[in-house]
């Protein structure tokens, strides 16, 4: 796969490289892997937040009537 990057992001990603003697490779690749567990663990919280409204929603029924 490859990743197209605008040219300062690269600039910061290659000063990053040489700043921590790590390759932009693993930089990226650990970038991803936090992306991706941070997206799992938010769909989590949004499932729990979800559950929780259902479970609410439908013992407190409140009729609106109009003001």
């Amino acid at each position: 796969m490859e990743v197209n990057l605008p040219r300062e992001q690269e600039a910061q990603l290659h000063d990053l490289a040489s700043q921590t003697g790590r390759g932009t490779d693993d930089l990226i690749q650990e970038a991803v892997a936090r992306m991706l567990s941070h997206n799992q663990w938010f769909q989590q919280q949004v499932q729990v937040a979800l559950t929780r409204l259902q479970g609410t929603s439908s013992s407190k029924k409140t009729k609106w009537t109009r003001a």
